[in-house]
């Protein structure tokens, strides 16, 4: 009789044993290359939560990729949450990761929120022209909120003999920004 209760315990334990381990092989981990593309196709429909928990996803099987964190920074601008994207650009200053990567994102979450102060103090050595030229916009913008026109006139000067005309960016709005304030 008691040899007949360990058994049945003993089967018991095997049975739940092996259940966990059916339930924990039928689980869908996906790489983070999937996670990537799943965010990418939620976006595409306009998911923007499915697609930010793919990102994080992702970053959870790799937290120092670079352009997954830019990746999620661009989503939060995107999605209105500039003091969420200032976080993930943040990491991927203290990441090392390239300037070209994260400046502007950076400057474009700081305009968001209103701190332009540290927006301005921005260092503007950067090897694409490009990036250059929308930091530079982004400072002439918190320039023109602070109504410091001489200066965004300067700054927006900098931005137009890097050839503005290359870049989305319409340098005329920030002129008649310019002139009406």
């Amino acid at each position: 009789m008691e040899m007949q209760k360990m058994f049945k315990k003993g089967f018991k334990c095997v049975v739940v044993v092996l259940i966990l381990v059916g339930l924990l092989a039928c689980e869908n981990t996906l790489t983070e290359k999937e996670y990537l593309s799943d965010a990418s196709d939620n976006l595409k429909k306009g998911d923007v939560n499915a697609a930010v928990i793919n990102i994080k996803n992702a970053l959870k099987l790799n937290a120092a990729n670079h352009q997954t964190h830019a990746m999620l920074g661009h989503v939060m601008l995107n999605s209105d949450s500039p003091a969420l994207a200032e976080v993930e650009f943040e990491k991927l200053k203290q990441l090392g990761a390239d300037k070209d990567i994260w400046l502007t994102g950076l400057s474009k979450a700081l305009l968001l929120q209103g701190k332009l102060d540290s927006l301005l103090k921005m260092d503007e050595s950067i090897d694409s022209d490009a990036e250059k030229i929308k930091l530079l916009a982004y400072k002439v913008m918190a320039l023109i909120q602070q109504k410091k026109m001489g200066q965004a006139k300067v700054i927006m000067e900098k931005a137009e003999a890097l050839g503005v005309e290359s870049l989305d960016l319409d340098m005329n709005t920030l002129k008649g920004a310019w002139k009406t304030n």
